[in-house]
């Protein structure tokens, strides 16, 4: 790009286009996409958004957190095509060239080279190289290559973590001057938190409950909890539940939510487990908040939402002590406590610390949404988003 064309980008409106459409099986590429739109409703800088691959009738764009924010939809798409078979479909491709963009924000996959229009992408982890036994082979293959174009053609990338863009460092070091670390944070609403009915009651939850709230993904490391249960009950007579919400099926891994109740049965642990399925966000949030704590005892993670939803409700969580963990607690106020994620021991004696109130401390504000805190993380989310895309737009 010469230097007049980049001056003249810079001085108008910026034109972004957003891909606002995940794949309904991994709820944090929702969350995300749900958290990105909201932070831009509280941004103070003046720009043009487009979305693309989302219909108007989806349910992320009728969220009342959206209302101030304005935006247009390029022409319906099919919602039954992938984004690999949407990237490549020329005719929908076009679209992207009438609307004279100026940055597209998408995930993983930059935009082809001959459309010539700059692309932020967001990588949003390297599950695949530290956990390759949970992927086959071709899947693996076919993450490192999409990761490897988003490198190569993007004109930035934004990696979640600290801990992810050193992932990224590792397979791609050539491309350093390229990654931004823009960390999420999960802008909950009062309106989220309105459940129409008392989610206690209408799980028949009537212990005092430790929260689970994690995809049954393997890496997400369920057993750990069972294992830990199982020591639990053995040090203490207090009565007590784990409650685990999430969608059971685990695409890569479809025998693993058998894998865990047949677990849950060797151990002799059933009876202290409720195991609630997918619940709708306002009764999670409601769950969150009556909780003793909520654990996160996942083996791996790119930046974790729900250890963000734990900050913004003032809930205490118990947190395996991964690096991208680690670096969540340091990054903003977060009560939290670790374990060794490969201990059931270890998670079992802070369980029982929380049992017996030692280990976190009683906080008038817990469960409290702060809702000039969430303006404030939107605004500052939504201003680092901003100027990468203006970065972007006008990189050489």
């Amino acid at each position: 790009m010469h230097e007049e064309e980049r001056a003249a980008k810079s001085s108008r409106r910026l034109k972004v286009g957003v891909l606002a459409y995940p794949s309904q099986k991994w709820m944090g590429g929702v969350s995300y996409v749900q958290n990105l739109l909201r932070g831009l409703a509280f941004a103070n800088e003046d720009f043009e958004l487009k979305l693309f691959h989302i219909s108007r009738d989806h349910p992320l764009l009728s969220d009342p957190a959206l209302a101030e924010l304005k935006f247009d939809i390029l022409p319906h798409v099919d919602q039954r095509l992938g984004w690999m078979k949407y990237r490549t479909a020329l005719g929908q491709l076009a679209q992207f060239r009438r609307a004279h963009l100026d940055v597209v924000h998408n995930y993983v996959l930059p935009l082809p080279r001959w459309l010539q229009m700059p692309t932020v992408s967001w990588l949003p982890d390297f599950q695949y190289l530290e956990r390759p036994d949970y992927f086959s082979d071709q899947e693996i293959r076919k993450r490192n290559s999409q990761a490897k174009s988003a490198a190569r053609f993007s004109k930035r990338v934004i990696l979640s973590s600290e801990a992810a863009r050193q992932d990224f460092l590792q397979i791609f070091p050539q491309f350093s001057q390229k990654t931004r670390v823009i960390r999420f944070p999960s802008l909950i609403t009062e309106k989220d938190m309105e459940s129409r009915v008392d989610p206690l009651a209408k799980f028949g939850i009537d212990l005092p409950f430790f929260l689970v709230a994690n995809q049954f993904w393997k890496h997400k490391n369920h057993l750990i909890v069972l294992e830990a249960v199982a020591f639990l009950k053995e040090l203490t007579d207090r009565r007590f539940q784990i409650v685990f919400t999430g969608p059971v099926h685990d695409y890569r891994n479809p025998m693993f939510f058998n894998e865990f109740l047949l677990r849950l049965n060797d151990l002799s642990v059933r009876n202290y487990c409720n195991i609630l399925g997918q619940v709708e966000r306002s009764e999670l949030l409601q769950l969150m908040c009556r909780s003793l704590c909520v654990i996160q005892p996942s083996l791996f993670e790119g930046w974790n939402t729900v250890v963000e939803e734990c900050r913004t409700l003032n809930v205490p969580v118990i947190l395996s002590n991964i690096a991208v963990h680690q670096e969540q607690a340091e990054a903003e106020a977060l009560t939290a406590a670790f374990f060794d994620p490969s201990s059931p021991d270890d998670l079992a004696q802070l369980m029982l610390k929380v049992l017996e109130g030692g280990l976190f401390p009683a906080e008038q504000d817990r469960g409290k949404l702060n809702m000039s805190s969430v303006r404030q993380r939107a605004s500052r989310y939504a201003e680092q988003l901003v100027s990468l895309w203006k970065e972007a737009a006008t990189a050489a």
